[in-house]
């Protein structure tokens, strides 16, 4: 989406996964930016979680912001920077716009009792 910046706050650490070849996981906050006025309109939470990290606190606070591409700019982010890991989220059931969303970026339902629970690896 034009006019948005994207700006991971936090820092980068070892994904404790057993092995010698550790990869370096986000734990922080992404904000979404208003360029024009370098207000945050929305957020992404990252945390290292089992063998990759968990996604929570994904909105995008303002409506007007919404279904413009901020929330797939922001997770390709968190894709990108995550190659070759898991990524997990939970979806409220009743939440189809996100689940739309999630699903459209290749995340599959893995358990949907409570709630959708979904994982996402990329596959090389």
């Amino acid at each position: 989406m034009e006019g948005i910046s994207l700006k991971f706050e936090g820092n980068y650490m070892p994904l404790c996964n057993g092995g010698y070849d550790v990869p370096l996981v986000p734990r922080g906050t992404l904000y979404a930016i208003m360029k024009s006025t370098k207000e945050k309109i929305g957020s992404l939470a990252v945390l290292p979680f089992r063998s990759g990290v968990c996604l929570y606190d994904f909105g995008i606070w303002d409506e007007n912001n919404r279904n413009k591409g901020v929330g797939r700019q922001m997770l390709r982010f968190i894709k990108e920077k995550c190659s070759g890991i898991n990524i997990y989220l939970s979806c409220a059931h009743g939440n189809d716009r996100a689940l739309y969303l999630y699903k459209s970026e290749g995340f599959k339902v893995v358990d949907d009792r409570d709630w959708y629970e979904m994982i996402w690896r990329e596959v090389k």
